[in-house]
C-alpha cells in the first residue's frame, strides 16, 4: 500500500514581515550549525523552514518533470 504524498508548497512564511521575520542565519552559523542545547532564533528557523520548503518544491517540479532522479 503506498503512504499519500504529503502536500506541497505550504509558503512557509513566504511574505516575511514584522510579525514574522525570516533571517538568514550568519555565514559561521550556517558552517558550523547551531550549538547543542543552544536556542534557535525564531527568525532563523522560519529561515530554515522556508529554505527547507523551497528545496521541497523544487524536488517536486524536478520529479513531475523528468519522472525520477
Amino acid at each position: 500500500m503506498a503512504i499519500p504524498r504529503p502536500p506541497t508548497n505550504s509558503d512557509w512564511c513566504s511574505a516575511p514581515d514584522a510579525s514574522h521575520p525570516r533571517v538568514e542565519p550568519t555565514a559561521p552559523t550556517k558552517a558550523a550549525g547551531w550549538v547543542a542545547g543552544g536556542r534557535v532564533s525564531a527568525a532563523n528557523l522560519n529561515w530554515l523552514l522556508y529554505n527547507f520548503d523551497q528545496w521541497t518544491d523544487w524536488f517536486d517540479e524536478f520529479i513531475a518533470n523528468n519522472g525520477s532522479f
